[in-house]
């Protein structure tokens, strides 16, 4: 019925309703269908996630099972959307046309005629004065009523087309997720909208109370995306900057409600604006490109453009290709700069950075830590990037002819001006900057860029819905290989001189532990194909690292205490989901679990050896302080205080820093055998140490460090052969026995020849 203008009374009156009601009918069936189809769909993609998909199907098929599989989600979003609408707006306007037709009964006993064209005729001929007063009283209210009723009706026929053009979205190519459980939520939000929109006009003039509202609205409607495409565009580029400007403008203490609710306004708004980016509509993509050119223009006369939708970027998951040309054009701007103006400055001498010249800035941007003002647009960015590990694996991509056999092979220059170039510093205010090795965010972005697991997500929360698996592909491999050349290789020191990467290093070597034993064990289809696939991946590829490297990377894991704890923890419970996977009830069976045990032998070999030689060094002169600290490298096993199996990999929590708030490693996909059992049993009995053999707080010798670590591996060993020994012949078991007991002194004597001193 909508022509965007006023109903009259012969469109209500005469609408053929039915046909809105038809429409309810059509989409209720549509909900049934949508509904019986999601199980089906939702099984598919858990069939997909578990199944052991190489090649192409790992890297193309299994992504395209979930997309579609969250298409059934969203399409039944909206299906139930539309059809909740056409049954309240069928009841809301069916409502109005019964009144019309009461009206008209009313009247008429009355002595008052309503024409089939809505006119209002007394017919006071023939009446005596005082009933003409009553009859012309009464028509003049009959007609004060149906315009009431056609007033009414016309804007319920304006919420109804209203809603459904919400409901149905902007993007042509996707369905949309809006949820709406009636008429009335949909005019709701898009009142709220305007209001929102006109509360955003009057920035810092808005009261503590105006401003919470304003925080309300943004929290409230954070997902949904037809409020958030349209108070972004209501906003528009730059007044969205403006406002956050404005805003932020003012000497709030940390302590102050103002303070407090910028704090979580910041967030708010930035999980608004990453849902409207997502959206593929022409007037979106027209507003990225607008912001994407007010990156390097002062905003307010204050800070740059990209400064400030950083800082919002710090929260919220934004749309890949904008994420990509932003950082494209961020990076530039600063790496050009620095390039042009490098040195120190010429106020703060060696302190100060050339980036430091470029951002600093009087005007506080973020409201988390007071000690940041958020002035560093590349903190906020490669947040937003760690909140999209397919942005993150893109942005780090391996240069085309990158190769981690050479030693000297160049990586993304991305990850080398980060990691090896940039001078980084927060800023505790807009005068002066406190310097720092790195940022965690690296780390947190390149665990996002390596493992296609968010940061953010490492919850059992994100485990139970989903959020944390196996979700590797060829492309994280590569970006895998060249963090491996650049720590491992290029630059062995670097790890020692960068603590904050620490709990990141650890983490994706643990999750890369397949490849990483692979590679070790020296198995390879050149050289024994029948044994090739016992380290299979979910990605259906491998690092192309090597053993070499393999061994280098973690020589200089191993010299790092925190990653050293990381990686041994995930490398043993990475053991035992493999002989879970490899039951010793067959010669088969047997021989790919001893390949596992032998090759895990000498992966921890390799640690352990580089620990304790980084001991050694580290206490040259104090016996006493190194016995401690190697009985403290000897407690990896408490590192874990609780534990699950998910969707290919297992989850550990772990007391970790960085930001980071669980570990992952690679196991056969939902196993949860024998193994795993035990020691995940062993974690919430007692909170750690599942064997109970761990060394606590005390001394050791560097002699019993190393039987500690043989002893890890032996009581494996013997758990598994006498599990084998109904199966297998007791000369096999002897044999592969000797092979397993001599992988860890191999490990040893590889990272000696191999890896490197300590620094």
């Amino acid at each position: 019925m909508d022509g965007g203008g006023r109903l009259g009374f012969e469109d209500l009156f005469n609408a053929s309703l039915d046909k809105l009601h038809q429409a309810r009918q059509g989409w209720d069936e549509q909900v049934q269908r949508l509904t019986e189809m999601q199980e089906p769909a939702e099984t598919m993609a858990g069939q997909a996630r578990s199944a052991s998909w190489e090649g192409e199907n790992a890297t193309v098929t299994v992504p395209h099972v979930f997309a579609q599989a969250g298409q059934f989600e969203a399409a039944l979003l909206q299906a139930t959307s539309i059809r909740n609408i056409c049954r309240d707006g069928y009841h809301r306007l069916k409502g109005y046309q019964n009144r019309l037709s009461e009206l008209i009964e009313e009247a008429a006993a009355e002595g008052v005629h309503v024409d089939g064209a809505g006119r209002v005729d007394g017919r006071l001929s023939d009446l005596d004065g005082e009933t003409r007063r009553i009859r012309q009283e009464r028509a003049l209210a009959v007609s004060q009523s149906i315009e009431s009723v056609l007033q009414s009706a016309t804007e319920a026929d304006q919420s109804v087309a209203q809603a459904l053009r919400d409901a149905k979205g902007t993007d042509p190519n996707s369905f949309n997720p809006v949820e709406y459980a009636n008429l009335s939520q949909a005019e709701t939000a898009y009142a709220d909208a305007q209001h929102f929109i006109e509360l955003a006009e009057r920035g810092s003039d808005l009261s503590d109370e105006e401003l919470r509202t304003f925080d309300w609205l943004a929290e409230y409607y954070a997902d949904d995306p037809v409020f958030a495409e349209r108070v972004t565009l209501g906003l528009g580029p730059e007044g969205t900057l403006q406002l956050w400007v404005d805003l932020s403008s003012g000497n709030w203490h940390p302590d102050s409600e103002r303070w407090q609710i910028l704090d979580g306004l910041q967030a708010n708004l930035g999980n608004l604006l990453g849902t409207a980016t997502r959206s593929d509509s022409a007037a979106m993509e027209q507003w990225e490109q607008e912001m994407l050119e007010l990156g390097e223009q002062s905003i307010n006369g204050g800070p740059y453009g990209y400064q400030v939708m950083s800082a919002l970027m710090r929260d919220g998951e934004y749309e890949t290709e904008f994420l990509l040309d932003f950082g494209e054009g961020l990076m530039d701007f600063e790496m050009e700069f620095v390039a042009q103006y490098g040195g120190s400055d010429p106020v703060l001498g060696s302190a100060g950075s050339p980036n430091w010249r470029l951002w600093n800035s009087e005007t506080r941007l973020s409201f988390g830590a007071p000690d940041d003002f958020g002035l560093d647009p590349v903190v906020g960015y490669l947040s937003a990037l760690s909140n999209n590990p397919e942005a993150s694996t893109a942005f780090f991509a391996a240069p085309e002819d990158f190769d981690p056999s050479d030693r000297k092979s160049e990586i993304n220059p991305r990850l080398a001006y980060l990691s090896q170039e940039r001078t980084w510093w927060t800023s505790s205010d807009g005068f002066a900057p406190d310097m720092i090795g790195i940022h965690p965010i690296v780390g947190e972005v390149l665990v996002a860029a390596t493992t296609g697991v968010s940061p953010d997500g490492l919850d059992v929360t994100g485990m139970d819905e989903g959020a944390i698996g196996d979700f590797r592909t060829v492309d994280s491999a590569r970006v895998m290989d060249q963090v491996m050349q650049l720590y491992g290789t290029l630059d062995p020191e670097l790890l020692g001189n960068q603590p904050e990467m620490s709990s990141a290093i650890g983490f994706m070597a643990g999750m890369y532990m397949d490849d990483i034993n692979y590679a070790v064990s020296g198995i390879g289809e050149e050289n024994n194909p029948d044994q090739a696939d016992i380290f299979a991946t979910s990605y259906g590829d491998t690092l192309e690292s090597g053993r070499h490297a393999s061994i280098r990377f973690l020589s200089v894991i191993g010299k790092d205490e925190v990653a050293y704890e990381s990686a041994t923890l995930l490398q043993h419970v990475y053991m035992l989901g493999k002989l879970d996977e490899f039951p010793p009830a067959s010669q088969e069976n047997f021989l790919a679990g001893s390949q596992v045990l032998s090759a895990g032998g000498e992966v921890r070999g390799i640690l352990d050896h580089a620990r304790a030689e980084q001991v050694a060094a580290d206490y040259i002169e104090d016996a006493d302080a190194a016995a401690a600290a190697l009985a403290s490298a000897a407690e990896w096993k408490g590192a874990a205080v609780g534990a699950g199996v998910g969707a290919g990999v297992a989850f550990l929590t772990a007391p970790v820093t960085g930001g980071l708030s669980g570990l992952l490693v690679p196991i056969g996909a939902d196993m949860g055998g024998e193994f795993l059992t035990t020691f995940f049993e062993g974690l919430i009995d007692d909170g750690s140490d599942p064997d109970g053999e761990a060394e606590k707080a005390g001394q050791i010798s560097r002699q019993e460090f190393f039987q500690a670590g043989e002893t890890d591996i032996a009581t494996l060993l013997d758990a598994y052969t006498q599990s084998a020994a109904q199966y297998i012949d007791g000369e096999s078991i002897v044999v592969h026995r000797g092979l397993v007991e001599y992988s860890y002194g191999k490990g040893r004597e590889s990272e000696q020849d191999f890896g490197y001193a300590p620094h």
